[in-house]
């Protein structure tokens, strides 16, 4: 198990490029990225996939990089209660919505949002670009892999909220 939260996490990091820096924001993505790759590790397809699922983990990464907002800025990812993250991944209220957070959150953290060389807010404006149902039809995956027409980060969210209630919640230690 903590071998393949390891590979997703490498994969996260390859593919969510920061330099390794001893800056306090490169630790916190880093360990947010870590973060989401054990968070999610559980729900994770054993087979080959590319579905909406592989938008999870930069999603949960980017909301556990700029919460807690309303703690202390030095409190870490870890410190998030998963109860917390799957209110701001569900709610549909603006200025709640995971993609306000973040949006929100990425200048807190000293990110320009306009600033095209800044990769979190490249990352960030990638995951919220809309997606139409032709976008959609062209993905090469069985229908029950096939997002809806939206964002990367809304079909992430979607599937992190899923795998975070199932395996993640006090309640749903019996399930196991």
């Amino acid at each position: 198990m903590s071998d393949a939260r390891e590979l997703w996490w490498a994969a996260g990091r390859m593919a969510h490029y920061v330099p390794d820096g001893n800056s306090p924001l490169d630790n916190r993505w880093h360990e947010a990225l870590r973060l989401a790759a054990h968070l999610l590790e559980p729900g994770w397809p054993k087979h080959w996939s590319s579905g909406p699922f592989t938008f999870a983990l930069p999603t949960l990464a980017l909301l556990l990089y700029v919460e807690p907002i309303d703690i202390h800025f030095q409190s870490m990812p870890r410190d998030v209660p998963t109860e917390h993250l799957i209110a701001t991944l569900r709610s549909g209220q603006p200025g709640r919505r995971a993609e306000d957070v973040i949006r929100a959150g990425l200048p807190q953290r000293g990110h320009d949002l306009t600033d095209s060389e800044d990769r979190l807010s490249r990352l960030f404006h990638g995951c919220t670009v809309k997606h139409g149902a032709d976008r959609v039809s062209l993905l090469e995956l069985p229908s029950f892999e096939q997002p809806r027409s939206g964002t990367q980060l809304e079909w992430g969210a979607e599937w992190a909220i899923g795998v975070l209630e199932t395996h993640h919640l006090p309640d749903s230690a019996s399930a196991h």
